[in-house]
C-alpha cells in the first residue's frame, strides 16, 4: 500500500464540480452543549443547587473553549470526478484520488465516523469527521455510482 503524496492545495487543479466539502469538528453539538450548560447554570443559581450551578458554568467554559480555540479543518472534498483528502497538519495539504480508480467506499465500515475508500491498486484511504451527513452520502452516490460496499446496499434495501 503506497503512501499518498500530499501537495499544496494551490498545486492541485480540480476541474470537476464540487459536490460537498467536509470539515472535522462537530460545531452544532458544542452549541447544544452550551445551551444545556447555560440552562443548568441558571437552574442551579435560581434553585440554590451549588453543584448544578458549578457544573453548568464548567460546561459553558468547556463548550466555548471547543468552539473558539480548537481549529476546525477540512477533511475531504468530494467532486464529481475525484475525492481530495486533506492532511491534519496546521497548513493543510491534500492528495487527489480519481473517481475512476475507486473500487468501493463506505462510511463507518470498520471504524465509526470514517470515510473509507479502496482503489484498484488496493490502497485504502480514510478520512475522519463527525460531519458525514445525508449531503455527504448523496454526493458520494453521485460521484461514485454503484461503488458502495455491500453493507451500504443492504442498509438501503432495508429502508
Amino acid at each position: 500500500m503506497g503512501a499518498p503524496e500530499y501537495k499544496d492545495i494551490s498545486e492541485i487543479k480540480e476541474n470537476g464540480e464540487l459536490l460537498t466539502r467536509v470539515k472535522f469538528k462537530p460545531v452544532p453539538l458544542f452549541w447544544v452543549a452550551f445551551g444545556l450548560s447555560l440552562a443548568m447554570a441558571i437552574v442551579g443559581y435560581v434553585v440554590p443547587l451549588k453543584w448544578i450551578f458549578v457544573a453548568g458554568v464548567f460546561g459553558i467554559f468547556y463548550s466555548m473553549f471547543n468552539i473558539f480555540s480548537i481549529p476546525d479543518r477540512w477533511v475531504c472534498s468530494i467532486y464529481d470526478d475525484a475525492i481530495l483528502f486533506f492532511s491534519a497538519e496546521p497548513q493543510q495539504r491534500a492528495f487527489r484520488v480519481d473517481a475512476r480508480d475507486i473500487v468501493e467506499y463506505n462510511i463507518g465500515k470498520n471504524e465509526k465516523d470514517y470515510l473509507y475508500v479502496r482503489t484498484k491498486s488496493g490502497d485504502e484511504y480514510k478520512a475522519r469527521s463527525y460531519r458525514f451527513n445525508k449531503i455527504t452520502k448523496e454526493a458520494l452516490q453521485k460521484a461514485l455510482p454503484g461503488k458502495e460496499t455491500d453493507e451500504i446496499k443492504e442498509r438501503r434495501k432495508k429502508q
